[in-house]
Order: structure tokens, then sequence, then C-alpha cells
């Protein structure tokens, strides 16, 4: 039998051509991107953001001067300092946001730290003898969390969940 070797050349080719653009077409990673601006109309506490998180849960957290925004990509819910309530926000102006290995919320305001527990809604303000802990910045450790502050260092423990002067 006699082939016409450019016919069949062709015949390949398409062929090749379709199993690759199929197979680039599935193999493909596209980013799915969710935008939404989110103002004071829709409850933003303030327009000027100072820092921002989004969590392992997809939740973007979101500090001003006048609280801490929650955005759950369907609304917004604000947490305030509230001088009745131990379980709130200790300051309202919020410096810094961070999620840790354990997943713990830190808010570091600038008269207080807080950790913010998911279940409960509730924040643990950070006290050491009496004293609020006071800190502008965090660094990340396997095993725990330092906190630098104007007054000291303090370090996290996620093992025993207790925070401890470093310096």
């Amino acid at each position: 039998m006699i082939y016409n070797y450019a016919s069949v050349w062709e015949v390949y080719t398409i062929i090749s051509n379709i199993i690759f653009i199929f197979l680039t077409g599935n193999l493909q990673a596209v980013p799915k991107y969710y935008f939404k601006q989110i103002s004071l109309e829709e409850g933003l506490s303030q327009s000027s953001v100072k820092c921002v998180l989004v969590d392992e849960r997809g939740v973007l957290w979101i500090g001003t001067r006048f609280g801490l925004n929650r955005f759950d990509r369907e609304k917004i819910t604000v947490y305030q300092e509230d001088k009745d309530n131990p379980y709130s926000l200790p300051y309202n102006d919020v410096v810094f946001l961070e999620e840790d290995a354990a997943r713990n919320i830190w808010v570091g305001t600038s008269r207080g730290l807080a950790i913010f527990d998911r279940n409960t809604r509730k924040f643990a303000c950070q006290e050491l003898d009496g004293e609020p802990v006071v800190a502008t910045c965090c660094l990340l450790m396997s095993d725990g969390v330092y906190f630098f502050g104007m007054k000291g260092v303090y370090y996290y423990f996620y093992v025993e969940k207790k925070l401890v002067s470093a310096s």
C-alpha cells in the first residue's frame, strides 16, 4: 500500500495540535480573583486603612484608627473598644494584624495587644503584671510569636498558651 506522507504528516500535525490544546487548556491554573470595593457606605469603620490581613479562611481583616473590620465577602463586622466590656478590643487604633501558626488572630493596638477567639468572637487582652502589653509588631516563630514594643519584647508560647516577657 502506498501512503501519501504529506497527508499523513498533516493528519498527525492536526491531531497533535488538538491534543496539545486540550492538555494545556486543562493544565493551566487560572487564578480566581474576587474583587469588591468596600467603603464607609458598606460599613467600614474608617476609609483610611492602617493594616490588612487575609486569614487562612479567606476572611479579610482591616485595621483602622477607628476599629477592626472583619469582611467575610458578604458583610462587614466592626469591632471597637467598649470600656464596659472586658472582652472588647483594647483600643480602636489598630497598629498591626497577624495570624500565627496556631491560627490565632493577633490584634495590636496603640494601647494594647489582644488575641481574638473566633468561636466566642471575644478578645483576650494581654497583660503582664497587671499592665497591658503594647506591641508595635511581631515575628512568627515555629513554637510561638515574638512581640516587640516600646517597653520590651514579649513571647507567646503555643503549647502553654502563655505570654511572657522576653527582655
